[in-house]
């Protein structure tokens, strides 16, 4: 039974009156001794005033609650009598009985118990005899009287000497239930120690599989040694493993002391280059200025003496001015000669030094923005050494997460399986820059509206074809930004490609058709035929087998089409909800890589998705990751051909190009490469870059290809 210590019977001599001495527990509360102990659920005991006085004390928390906390485990404890008022529950909890005992038993071990009904009549006399329903001491006078039939209310108490009452104190723990009783059985089926009333109360059912201590001693004595030895060789191992993550720690670093050495050597070598670099033009600037300062001195001696050479002749001039007729004439032809010399004509006078800039160390330092010296990874070393097998360890010992991983961490994975192209010194110093060929207006002179939204293609021809949704039109022009066809549209046109040589493919999603329009003789009205579908599409691309693939502009799906003569038919139905819900939230433009692979700009999250024609993901690429520090927002645009990926971010006026596995290249054009809003690309057959931008511009700019 707990009662705030733990109580123990130890041995003493021959006193007549005991054969045991009982260690005394003092109350948690008043830390005297127990007067009237009650026992609470929690088997915690105290003094039947002290817990009265406990609960007065938090009469607040019981009226709230209706219950109140245990003052040595905090416990929640609740009354054993509900209607009862507050101030009687501490009378309502049971008395501890086992513990009452054992207090009267200790007074008697120790020589001092005396009959409590000679104390009644002031009289001291010693108990011999003990009786337990009373939990008094009586003499041998008192015990008589106790037990005789004159007093029917304590004639059938069981009446016994002092150290026989010693010996029946229980030595097992006793029941948390019923606190008098020992716990002397176990129930096997329950795995609990068990008193005899729990088993007539609780256990029936379990009558197989109640036996006494004794019987399941053995047995669990057993289990126990063997799960000793299973938790030994668990430590042994734990403490290996401790000793290699430890190990590794050091190791790892070492290897990033290793690798920060690594980068710095990189570092330095840059600096060495760049210090070499500024050497070299400090060397040519000195030279230059040198040069400059030698020349000007020339030219400053030449027109000083020219000052001083003038004013010479302005003395004499003035002094002949002031002579007679015939000293004048002496004069003024004697300084003829000199007064005909001209001013020296500097050729460097109005220069001034000035530094131009390498514009390949400039694309070199916008490299240096966007690129990182390498990338950092973990990589596996399988070591045949290191023979400690930790598959056997149980997950309570070492935490595993082998859980069932979602789609997104699948996703993540692929991505993170690529391998960054490592990028030597020398060939990262290489300029890429693209070179502007010509641009040119893709509005018309009687179109008002300004407000041009639309896509651009490439012909096998060399033209290009802009659509214009705002304007209802579809405009061909050439390289030289002629117009050489347009053609009017009752409906707004959205995505458009190459479909044949002849032909181009155009969706106009709010009529449900796709139209195929023959770009060779645009200005006939049956230079086109509309194709009904079945839902609307906005992107469309071409396969090579001849089929379309299209976005869907109401849901988050991709359909496969095959063309006839007045309709098109789905052969397969991709639906990116249900497959990448945690991928994929919208689905917008669209086109087709050289191993027909679809590619998806997703706009609402800013992405780049990759699937086969069967729907199966190959990657996704989010710009602001581990690989790249690029964030795209708002992509309208997109175009792929052998080796790269061009897409067109509007919001941020940039043209980000990426390797065809979805790896980060670089950026291409921005604004400082005088490109505002770009929202369509095309690449063509001979690796031009075409880029439609945006209003209120809607230029056309052709790039050359930089390969």
């Amino acid at each position: 039974m707990a009662t705030g210590k733990t109580n123990k019977l130890l041995p003493v001599g021959s006193d007549s009156h005991s054969t045991a001495v009982v260690d005394m527990d003092l109350c948690p509360i008043c830390l005297d001794e127990f007067r009237d102990p009650r026992v609470l659920p929690c088997q915690h005991s105290f003094c039947m005033q002290c817990l009265q006085n406990h609960v007065d004390s938090h009469k607040s928390d019981i009226f709230r609650k209706g219950v109140f906390h245990c003052p040595s485990c905090r416990a929640l404890t609740y009354p054993t009598y509900k209607f009862k008022p507050v101030s009687e529950w501490g009378r309502a909890f049971p008395q501890n009985h086992h513990l009452i005992n054992l207090l009267s038993l200790t007074k008697a071990t120790e020589g001092c118990i005396f009959c409590e009904s000679c104390l009644k009549q002031k009289r001291r006399r010693l108990a011999n005899f003990w009786c337990k329903p009373c939990c008094e001491g009586l003499c041998s006078n008192c015990s008589n009287k106790h037990a005789s039939k004159k007093d029917p209310v304590s004639m059938e108490h069981q009446v016994l000497t002092l150290s026989s009452a010693l010996s029946q104190i229980p030595s097992g723990p006793s029941c948390p239930l019923h606190s008098s009783k020992e716990m002397e059985l176990f129930c096997t089926k329950c795995e609990q120690m068990i008193c005899c009333l729990c088993f007539f109360d609780m256990h029936r059912k379990c009558d197989s599989y109640v036996h006494s201590l004794l019987t399941v001693y053995p047995d669990k004595r057993g289990a126990a040694e063997t799960s000793r030895l299973n938790l030994a060789a668990k430590k042994k191992q734990a403490e290996e493993l401790v000793k290699e993550v430890l190990k590794e720690k050091e190791k790892v670093t070492v290897s990033m002391q290793e690798i920060k050495r690594e980068i710095c050597n990189i570092r330095l070598k840059i600096e060495k280059v760049l210090k070499e670099k500024e050497n070299e033009i400090f060397y040519d600037l000195v030279q230059l200025h040198d040069d400059q300062q030698n020349y000007l001195d020339g030219l400053l001696g030449q027109a000083r003496d020219m000052v001083d050479s003038v004013s010479r002749h302005l003395s004499t001039l003035d002094c002949a001015l002031e002579s007679s007729c015939s000293q004048f004439m002496n004069i003024y032809q004697n300084m003829s000669p000199d007064y005909a010399l001209q001013l020296p004509q500097p050729k460097r006078l109005h220069h001034s030094l000035r530094f131009s800039p390498n514009q390949k160390y400039f694309n070199l330092f916008r490299e240096f923005e966007i690129h990182k010296f390498g990338e950092v990874s973990l990589t596996y070393e399988n070591k045949l050494e290191s023979a400690t097998d930790y598959t056997n360890v149980s997950p309570n010992i070492f935490l595993e997460a082998d859980g069932v991983e979602s789609s997104y961490e699948v996703i993540q994975q692929i991505k993170d399986n690529h391998t960054k192209r490592s990028e030597h010194l020398e060939n990262f110093l290489r300029p890429l820059e693209p070179v502007k060929l010509n641009q040119f207006p893709a509005t018309l002179a009687d179109e008002t509206d300004y407000r041009c939204f639309g896509q651009i293609v490439s012909l096998p021809n060399g033209r290009l074809i802009v659509t214009d949704s705002v304007n209802h039109t579809i405009k061909q022009f050439n390289r030289e930004g002629h117009l050489v066809g347009c053609l009017k549209t009752v409906g707004q046109p959205f995505g458009i490609c190459v479909w044949s040589n002849s032909e181009v493919a155009i969706t106009f999603p709010y009529s449900s058709e796709i139209r195929l329009v023959q770009h060779v003789n645009m200005v006939l009205p049956w230079s086109w035929r509309p194709l009904k579908t079945v839902y609307k599409y906005r992107g469309v691309a071409a396969t090579k087998d001849k089929r379309l693939v299209c976005s869907s502009l109401d849901s988050l799906s991709a359909d496969i089409l095959t063309v006839h003569s007045d309709h098109t038919d789905v052969v397969q139905h991709i639906e990116m909800a249900f497959l990448y819900p945690e991928v994929i939230s919208s689905v917008g433009c669209l086109t087709i890589t050289t191993e027909d692979d679809i590619l998806i700009v997703d706009q609402d999250s800013n992405c780049l998705v990759c699937i086969d024609l069967k729907g199966r993901l190959k990657f996704v690429f989010r710009g602001s990751s581990s690989h790249c520090n690029i964030c795209m927002c708002g992509v309208f645009g997109i175009s792929a051909n052998n080796k790269y990926i061009y897409l067109a971010d509007t919001w941020k006026s940039r043209v980000i190009r990426l390797f065809k596995d979805g790896q980060f290249d670089k950026v291409l054009l921005s604004v400082q490469k005088f490109i505002l809003r770009p929202q369509s690309v095309d690449v063509t057959s001979d690796g031009k870059l075409l880029v439609l931008e945006r209003s209120p511009m809607f230029f056309v700019h052709i790039f050359d290809s930089v390969l």
